[in-house]
This record gives C-alpha cells, sequence and structure tokens, in this order.
C-alpha cells in the first residue's frame, strides 16, 4: 500500500492527476483505513477542480482520524470554491480547533468570511494568520482588500505595502493598491500602481481596466479605451470594461461607438444597469428620446432606485415634453 501511495504522489508532483488518483485508489484496495491516501487523492480531485469528489476523500480520511486538520484545511478550501462559504468556515473552525496555529486555516477562514461580506471579523481572521506568520504576504494583501471595502482606504494601502514589501512582485498587491488610491481620488498614484501590477502580469485584465478607469478620471479619454481595449483582448467577455468604454467613447462625443459598446456589454450582462443608463444617455446626446427611454427604463426595471438613471429619464421627458 505504501508503494502504491508513494507512486500516487510522485505523479501527483508531475501534475498526472488522474494517474495519482488510480495510485491512492489501488492504495487503499489493499488498506481502506489509510487516511493520508484518502487525503492526497482528495488533493489530486481538487486539481481536476472535482471539488465534491474531493470533500468526499477528505470526508472519508476525517472519518479514520477525525484530528487530520490539513483534511479539515482542503475540505474548507473545496467548499469555497463551491462557493458554500458558511460551510467553509466551519471547516477552517475544526481546522484551527485542532491547530491553532495553523495560519492557512486562518486565512482561507478570513477569505470566505470576506465573500459573506463580513469584512470585520475577515480582518480579524487574517490578523491571526499574520500573527502566526508576519511574512504571509496573501494575508497581508486580501487584509487590505476587506479594509478597501469598510471604506479605510489608506489602511488599506498601508497593508498593500506590507504585501510588497514582503513580495515586490505580487501583482495583486500592487493592483489593489491602485484601486484604493482611485478611490481617494489620487488617480496618478493609483495609475502607477495598475503599471506595477501590468508589468508583473500583462494579462491582468482587472488592472487594464481600473487603470482606464484613473486615466479616464484624469481626462484622458483616449488613453482610457487603449486600456480597456487591453482588457478586453485579455477577457472578450469583461462587461465592466466594455461598459467603462462606453463611457470614455461619450466623453469624446463618439457617442454611436459608444452604444455599439453598451451593446456589447448588454450581451454578456443582460442585468447590466449601469449598461443600459449609459445607452440611453448617449441616445439622448444623438437625439434619439424615444429610444433612449427605452434604454433607461431597462435600466431602472433592474434597479428601480438608480439616482442616475432618474434624473436622465427626467431630463429626456423634459426635452420631449417642454413646458408651454
Amino acid at each position: 500500500a505504501m508503494a502504491w501511495y508513494n507512486r500516487g504522489v510522485s505523479l501527483y508532483e508531475l501534475e498526472k492527476y488522474e494517474e495519482a488518483i488510480a495510485s491512492y485508489d489501488k492504495a487503499i484496495a489493499i488498506n481502506p483505513d489509510y487516511a493520508m491516501a484518502w487525503y492526497n487523492r482528495g488533493v489530486s480531485l481538487y486539481e481536476l477542480e472535482k471539488y465534491e469528489e474531493a470533500i468526499a476523500s477528505y470526508d472519508k480520511a476525517i472519518a479514520i482520524n477525525p484530528d487530520y486538520a490539513m483534511a479539515w484545511y482542503n475540505r474548507g478550501v473545496s467548499l469555497y470554491e463551491l462557493e458554500k462559504y458558511e460551510e467553509a468556515i466551519a471547516s477552517y473552525d475544526r481546522a484551527i480547533a485542532i491547530n491553532e496555529n495553523y495560519a492557512d486555516a486562518w486565512y482561507g477562514r478570513g477569505f470566505a468570511l470576506a465573500e459573506l461580506e463580513k469584512y470585520e471579523d475577515a480582518i480579524a481572521s487574517y490578523d491571526k494568520a499574520i500573527a502566526i506568520n508576519e511574512n504571509y504576504a496573501d494575508a497581508w494583501v486580501n487584509r487590505g482588500s476587506s479594509l478597501d471595502n469598510l471604506g479605510k482606504y489608506e489602511e488599506a494601502i498601508t497593508s498593500a505595502d506590507k504585501a510588497i514589501a514582503i513580495n515586490p512582485d505580487l501583482a495583486m498587491a500592487w493592483s489593489n493598491r491602485g484601486v484604493s488610491f482611485e478611490k481617494l481620488g489620487k488617480y496618478e498614484e493609483a495609475i502607477a500602481s495598475y503599471d506595477r501590477a501590468i508589468s508583473i502580469n500583462p494579462n491582468d485584465a482587472l488592472a487594464w481596466s481600473n487603470r482606464g478607469a484613473s486615466l479616464r478620471n484624469l481626462g484622458k479619454y483616449e488613453e482610457s479605451i487603449t486600456s480597456y481595449d487591453r482588457a478586453i483582448a485579455i477577457n472578450p467577455d469583461y462587461a465592466y470594461a466594455w461598459n467603462n468604454r462606453g463611457n470614455s467613447l461619450s466623453d469624446l462625443g463618439k457617442d454611436e461607438e459608444a452604444i455599439a459598446s453598451y451593446d456589447k456589454a448588454i450581451t454578456i450582462n443582460p442585468d447590466y444597469a449601469y449598461a443600459w443608463n449609459g445607452k440611453g444617455w448617449s441616445l439622448h446626446l444623438l437625439n434619439r428620446n424615444q429610444e433612449a427611454l427605452v434604454a433607461i427604463d431597462k435600466a431602472l426595471a433592474i434597479d428601480p432606485n438608480y439616482s442616475t438613471a432618474l434624473n436622465n429619464r427626467k431630463t429626456i421627458l423634459e426635452k420631449l415634453n417642454p413646458s408651454p
């Protein structure tokens, strides 16, 4: 059984996950109580994105050894991938109950809490991971992301800077830093951060798109469109980038082209209220007010409290029905 198990480990290291699973299965057939084989079988299934099956394997390992902290942790990771965040947290908690100094489990717990928008709790979990390992760069990055979501932008930048001090090539830290600078209205600093992220990972569509947003805020509309185009080249289904590209085209008075961009965003996400509103306003600027009203009404059907769309609708109606 041990030989089959070790064969599986080597195959896993070669990224031959199906073959690794076959070897673990041989080990388990000989020794059904081989907890490590069940565990590593789960890890290989995870790599194949077979998350439900991975959890079933971890459960077998845990049934044999209830104090198998790594199995509880990786079970949490698979549950996270299935967007079962509450269950993932429960698994991370079991791992932490077995080993309170399990930094990865504290980190994973924070990540799941952030998905539930429990940002204060997430930060507390990241802080636990960092107390155990002060050089945990990913924990510093995601701590910063939660701080950003709480509107604590300066603190978020400080957290990103901690991550960068540990690993200067962490593109996500530079990108997140840019987001916080952008929210502070410091667009030049934001662009500099996005540029660093892109220099590390040229295929970071989010950084290209956010760079475009900062350039637009500086009135550099042509440059912003170039950034959005880079984001779209990487991810053609990036509705947010198509929408913002439309905004910059409208800023340049190119409303026909803007409408084409908004339509792309809407094709990708038919419930994209911002894109419907943007399309409506461009139609209004082209004096196609009846069509504009249809688009604005689509935006309001999606989000009845969308204040910009409400104001735009009022403006269009006043144009169509001027007071005597």
